[in-house]
């Protein structure tokens, strides 16, 4: 049978997006700081365009300036954080250690630890702890600490000179001793000097415990998207973008002359495509944040783990194309708990129907709590999960002991 090439024509209907639509969707997309400067480049150029609580074309050019010159001048910590991270030669994942600098308190602490972090943004423990390590090298010296101890040793590491070494020591041995000024015991015990630890003493009481506190007033300027709280166990969204923030001015309506009118009525319908898809963002995204918050509200009020959660779960919910939610979620924040979270973090990845975090909490559980002489194995572990309603393979269970560097059944016993 010989083959003979064939042409054929194929006729296949796609739907055309209006230009409305696309901007729309553009706009959807849109974080919260890619849309304040749409806004602003829309206010900008169009004079019929108002902004309540913002800027007006009508308002004075001076005041205009002045207020773009104080958002150029504030200076964060998370600004002096991203720009050495994006200066320099950062072996890690940019997106994650971007999430870490969002997620410092006031006084440049990290007050997560690698497993949440992992959980929220589906990374590996192993990889969160090496970017924190990473990251713990930058200015200023002492951020990425949990507490005030690990502060102060990373910042006795950056110090060259011996008596740091001593120092260090101190700080990680006998933090109780020096509270108390216990110098000679310390002395004792390290095989040194008193005047060394009394010179060591005197560096670590010049080292800053908040080094982030400088920046701090200027940090709590990062505005996510949203912002969520709980008051009597019941939990409140509010949007960080008001619906009603843009309106039309009305102070060309007695426009008579031809030219001038057709362009009041160009900047006018501009003006309405640019608030139509402002209200569309903003009931799309609180109709998302309404039905996350209902499906995670013991994580909101009890912080309990997530529950697993797809885009097709929330968008069959409030009846939207899966696409819809996706680009809505994307690169959106909501502040809770003093803290910036990816909005994405709250659809937690899935293990048979468990949450991932919820799994490797409960296998950690297990093991912690097995005979040390008789440790489980991999497939007794899988019959354990299972009693409990998870169901995972033995390769699950090998792949997460890995991750958080967990022996096997041998490696275990004792």
């Amino acid at each position: 049978m010989k083959l003979q090439p064939e042409v054929k024509q194929k006729l296949k209907v796609q739907p055309k997006l209006s230009q409305h639509q696309r901007y729309a969707l553009a706009v959807l997309a849109m974080n919260d700081t890619a849309f304040m400067a749409e806004a602003q480049r829309m206010v900008e150029t169009n004079p019929l365009l108002e902004w309540a609580g913002g800027f007006s074309w009508h308002e004075s050019g001076e005041g205009y300036d002045a207020a773009l010159n104080t958002i150029a001048a504030t200076e964060t910590l998370q600004d002096v954080l991203l720009a050495q991270v994006y200066w320099s030669d950062f072996a890690y994942s940019y997106e994650l250690a971007e999430f870490l600098i969002a997620a410092l308190d006031d006084d440049g602490y990290l007050r997560m630890d690698d497993e949440e972090i992992a959980a929220l943004c589906h990374s590996d423990p192993i990889a969160v702890s090496e970017t924190i390590g990473a990251l713990q090298q930058l200015e200023p010296a002492g951020v990425f600490a949990r507490n005030v101890q690990e502060c102060i040793l990373i910042q006795l590491r950056n110090h060259n000179e011996p008596i740091a070494a001593i120092g260090e020591r101190i700080v990680r041995d006998h933090i109780e001793k020096l509270a108390a000024h216990h110098y000679e015991t310390i002395a004792r015990a390290l095989g040194v000097k008193l005047d060394e630890v009394q010179e060591a003493v005197a560096l670590i009481t010049s080292l800053n415990p908040r080094p982030g506190a400088q920046y701090a007033k200027a940090a709590v300027e990062v505005r996510p998207d949203a912002s969520i709280y709980v008051e009597e166990g019941i939990v409140h969204i509010e949007l960080t973008q008001r619906p009603d923030r843009f309106t039309i001015t009305d102070h060309y309506h007695d426009v008579k002359e031809a030219e001038t009118l057709a362009y009041i009525k160009k900047m006018t319908r501009e003006a309405k495509l640019f608030i139509d898809s402002f209200h569309k963002r903003c009931s799309t995204l609180l109709a998302i944040l309404t039905f996350m918050c209902e499906h995670q509200h013991d994580y909101f009020v009890h912080h309990s783990f997530l529950k697993p959660l797809t885009m097709r779960q929330c968008a069959e919910a409030i009846g939207f194309h899966e696409s819809t939610v996706s680009r809505a979620v994307a690169k959106k924040t909501i502040m809770f708990e003093n803290r910036v979270l990816p909005l994405r973090s709250f659809f937690p990845l899935t293990v048979n129907g468990n949450s991932r975090v919820h799994v490797i909490a409960a296998l950690k559980e297990l093991i912690q709590s097995e005979n040390k002489h008789r440790p489980y194995s991999d497939a007794q572990l899988v019959a354990l999960l299972e009693a409990q309603g998870i169901s995972v393979s033995r390769r699950t269970i090998a792949k997460y002991r890995n991750q958080y560097r967990i022996g096997n059944a041998l490696q275990r016993r004792k």
